[in-house]
């Protein structure tokens, strides 16, 4: 039986026919099992489906951040451009210093990684 792997999304065949099943009244533990998927992968497909009435995929995943605006983007390629070695924890101290962000307001470490590598599309 082929399972869908953690952090993998399900295609778009198999969720039609998870939604087909569960709109048959299947349980979502059958429909894991005939499927190929974990049950939480079923409820979660099906959830998504009888609140917007789409198979699509959730859109989660890697979105802009509230926190991460132009002008704190422009200041973590400015820190990163200027000391390429520079650590996460310094560039986030340096946008609260010089009073980019507040304590509330600045993105958090994984977010600061994701703005230098998709965002300004360095390492």
């Amino acid at each position: 039986m082929l399972r869908s792997k953690q952090g993998f999304l399900t295609p778009p065949v198999i969720r039609e026919k998870i939604v087909e099943l569960y709109l048959e009244g299947i349980s979502f533990a059958d429909i894991a099992k005939r499927v190929g998927v974990t049950k939480s992968t079923a409820y979660n497909i099906c959830k998504n489906f009888t609140s917007t009435s789409d198979t699509e995929h959730d859109t989660g995943g890697p979105q802009q951040c509230p926190k991460l605006n132009d002008n704190v983007l422009q200041h973590i390629e400015l820190y990163n451009n200027t000391k390429p070695s520079i650590y996460l924890r310094q560039i986030r101290r340096n946008v609260i210093a010089e009073n980019v962000c507040t304590i509330d307001t600045v993105p958090c470490l994984s977010t600061i990684h994701c703005a230098i590598t998709k965002y300004l599309e360095m390492s």
